[in-house]
């Protein structure tokens, strides 16, 4: 009799378990009109699931909703591309549900914040012609940038020397740097980071030289570089780098980078790049995900050229952006995160 009425209590509690229901993890505009959700589990989710629209997203109607029956869904919105530090709201319904046990998402308000990266819209580099050239050995080089929207002072690396830009909102931003005997005076490179105030980051390349204009390396969009050789600057020569450019000028900075860091034995190079092809993936990977499998799919997406950012492990935009260009190139949906078909093409 007693062990009758274990049975039939264990059975009572089993029968009132729940399943756990799919949360919102992160709402963020992501794109010029891309809104991307992030939710605990893969849902199926459609357009009527949205609504109440606020913020940047007031007024407007989505257009596209691509991703549904995975984890990151994102909605197209129609109307013109949102303001760079865009953010908004609306309204998710209880009729999402959990691709695996039709579980309802709890319906509510949520906030969508700000996921776009600060872009360089311009940036110029001036010579005080102390040693009577541009890049001459204790000479003053003044770095000049603007960005499209309200970012931390910009972090600049000068041929290996960290320096942080002084400055307010989008600019003008300027570094000064002082040329010392061990920069080579025709290829000066630069690296510059940019952090708004969402904490989005972006990292842009250029060089500049004692026989040359600033030439951009990489940035998105291309931005006018100009330079100005004289103590109250006054251009005198300028070069604008056009899309098509940057690949082979990317190509350009990673040799150089390449010779101050010491290159490898091309035996290493070669493991190394069986290395890469030998890696298989097993787990889901999207922006946010970090550890060994992030750092083996940069490495993949690089061999590949796809990707030019540094394996480091953690999976951001620059690497989402990659991961979209391998799933064009292979038919598969380009959600920018890697699902159980991204990864069987990746493990081929």
């Amino acid at each position: 009799m007693f062990l009758a009425v274990l049975i039939i209590l264990n059975f009572s509690v089993l029968s009132f378990a729940q399943a756990a229901t799919p949360t919102v993890l992160s709402a963020k505009i992501t794109g010029t009109n891309t809104v991307t959700i992030t939710y605990s589990e893969s849902v199926n989710t459609a357009f009527g699931d949205y609504g109440s629209f606020t913020g940047a997203l007031n007024k407007r109607t989505i257009t596209s909703l691509l991703g549904s029956g995975s984890d990151t869904i994102k909605l197209v919105f129609d109307g013109s591309a949102f303001p760079a530090d865009a953010s908004g709201g609306f309204s998710i319904a209880n009729t999402v549900k959990s691709a695996s046990d039709g579980s309802s998402l709890q319906s509510g308000q949520y906030s969508v914040t700000d996921g776009q990266a600060p872009l360089l819209s311009s940036f110029s580099v001036t010579s005080n012609l102390a040693s009577k050239s541009f890049v001459g050995t204790g000479n003053i080089i003044s770095i000049i940038l603007n960005t499209n929207e309200l970012v931390s002072n910009p972090v600049m690396t000068v041929n290996g020397h960290t320096i942080v830009a002084s400055g307010n909102y989008n600019g003008p931003y300027t570094a000064i740097y002082t040329i010392t005997s061990s920069d080579a005076p025709d290829v000066i490179p630069v690296a510059i980071r940019l952090t708004d105030i969402a904490g989005n980051k972006t990292d842009n390349y250029f060089t500049f030289g004692e026989k040359s204009s600033p030439k951009i390396v990489s940035a998105t969009p291309a931005v006018s570089a100009t330079t100005a050789a004289s103590a109250t600057p006054a251009t005198v020569s300028s070069t604008s780098t056009s899309a098509s450019d940057l690949q082979s000028q990317l190509i350009q900075l990673q040799t150089q980078l390449s010779t101050m860091q010491g290159a490898q034995s091309s035996n290493s190079s070669a493991n190394t790049n069986s290395s890469i092809y030998s890696h298989k993936f097993n787990s889901s990977l999207k922006v946010g995900s970090k550890g060994a499998d992030v750092t083996a799919l940069q490495q993949r997406l690089t061999a590949e050229g796809l990707y030019s950012g540094p394996a480091n492990g953690n999976f951001g935009p620059l690497t989402e952006a990659a991961v979209k260009k391998y799933q064009a190139q292979h038919g598969i949906d380009q959600l920018g995160n890697v699902g159980p078909v991204t990864r069987a093409a990746l493990n081929k």
